[in-house]
């Protein structure tokens, strides 16, 4: 998503998060307390939970090299926070990532659209540079071998669909998602809300917040929305299925 005023910083990269087995649906919603998160922003990965101080381990993941360098420095201060240098996709593999002017916010693996360039002219693509891709199926084995109480956040400029169609072995371990998604093409060949909102729904997930992300600051037309989802298939009443009963 490209900078916006008054945003949090943002750059291209991915996490991973696991939680506690002992909070209900409703305090997790309120705290935004558990799980994976995949491609946020440096400032925002880690601060996405910082008002819960029993958090389990993070994983992020920031393939530009200059972005890294600066989540890498950021989640020293948290020893359960971990930084890899990796793009996410459905396979692995070397890509070309579009990388834009300034902090680079705005860059993708995808062709840049004209509603990103007329609208954040300050972004253009300026160069590229060659990336490792994984996948969250092969990560997740590698950091996360057990425990089914995953939460995935997806800021991947356009990528999100990708990113998911490398997650089918670990799918029934997420129990939330929050995704970056479009509702016009700023990324071409990138699946918008209208399509991955019916994906979702069928892998067993519920919208239950949207948020605005990125603006026309004229006329307000959105861009881009931050969708928070759950799963409805893994809730009974207020309770998480895998989580033990009251005392």
């Amino acid at each position: 998503m490209p900078e916006r005023p008054g945003a949090d910083d943002r750059c291209h990269d991915a996490e991973l998060r696991q939680g506690d087995a002992q909070r209900t649906l409703v305090e997790v919603l309120q705290r935004k307390a558990f799980g994976a998160q995949c491609h946020s922003s440096t400032n925002q990965q880690r601060d996405y939970y910082a008002s819960d101080e029993q958090h389990g381990p993070i994983t992020s993941f920031e393939s530009l090299s200059h972005l890294f360098a600066e989540l890498e420095r950021r989640s020293r201060a948290d020893p359960r926070w971990r930084a890899e240098q990796l793009a996410l996709g459905a396979s692995p593999g070397l890509a070309e990532m579009n990388v834009t002017a300034g902090p680079g916010y705005a860059s993708s693996l995808l062709p840049m659209t004209d509603n990103v360039r007329t609208h954040a002219p300050d972004q253009p693509v300026v160069r590229s540079e060659s990336v490792r891709v994984s996948t969250i199926d092969e990560v997740v084995k590698q950091h996360y071998p057990s425990g089914d109480r995953l939460f995935l956040k997806i800021d991947v400029q356009g990528y999100e669909r990708r990113v998911l169609e490398g997650a089918r072995a670990t799918m029934p371990r997420i129990v939330g998602l929050r995704l970056e998604l479009s509702l016009v093409e700023n990324y071409r060949g990138e699946s918008l809300l209208v399509e991955m909102l019916p994906m979702l729904y069928a892998l067993g997930f519920r919208a239950v917040a949207i948020e605005t992300a990125w603006a026309n600051p004229t006329t307000r037309e959105l861009f881009q929305v931050d969708v928070t989802c759950f799963r409805t298939d893994r809730v009974d009443g207020k309770r998480l299925r895998s989580d033990p009963a009251p005392a």
